[in-house]
């Protein structure tokens, strides 16, 4: 992985996506979701990917929460934000930590549910995107859905401006999944 980015390979990306006039949410940003594995959703940022994650899964007011120590400062606004009840692990239904072998990702597991793990894509990270961003991955099928529609605002990106839910506005760009897309997945080049 990368530990800077490529400032010859960004200028093309925002060249091209510019050229395209596709800016969000296009054939590159399923192409990530792909590349990514089944049941990934890519996501604006970790605290949106986390903030879309516990609303899917209905967590929300009073909701029993256990925080890990140490953990991101950014997920404590999300929490503040959901006003769940932070308790003792004991207590509760739903807890956040960081993965202990990869600080790249953040695991929520809620009891007797698949985990999910939001990993970081941004400049920070060892994938050293040029903005910040995340992807959602988790084998529950039913949530990848509703937090794909969470991310665009509540549609279910078949019919536009139909909102199933009320969302979020947390959708990656195109630069941002094009830039990743060429220095992970594309070989050496860059190029597609």
């Amino acid at each position: 992985m990368p530990e800077t980015f490529r400032r010859d390979l960004l200028a093309a990306t925002v060249a091209e996506i510019a050229d395209s006039g596709e800016f969000i949410l296009r054939a590159y940003c399923a192409e990530l979701e792909s590349a990514l594995g089944e049941r990934t959703v890519v996501t604006a940022s970790v605290p949106a990917g986390l903030l879309l994650v516990l609303t899917a899964a209905g967590v929300g007011p009073a909701y029993p929460v256990h925080l890990a120590d140490g953990v991101r400062p950014a997920v404590a606004g999300v929490l503040r934000r959901l006003n769940v009840a932070l308790v003792s692990v004991e207590e509760a239904d739903c807890h956040i930590a960081d993965h202990p072998d990869d600080p790249d990702q953040l695991l929520v597991a809620r009891a007797g549910r698949p985990g999910v793990v939001v990993i970081d894509l941004g400049p920070s990270s060892r994938w050293a995107g040029v903005t910040v961003a995340a992807a959602v991955r988790t084998s529950d099928a039913d949530l990848a859905e509703r937090v794909r529609w969470l991310r665009n605002h509540g549609q279910d990106g078949r019919t536009r401006f139909l909102h199933q839910l009320v969302g979020f506005n947390a959708r990656m760009d195109e630069i941002a999944a094009a830039y990743l897309l060429r220095v992970h997945f594309s070989g050496e080049d860059g190029r597609r």
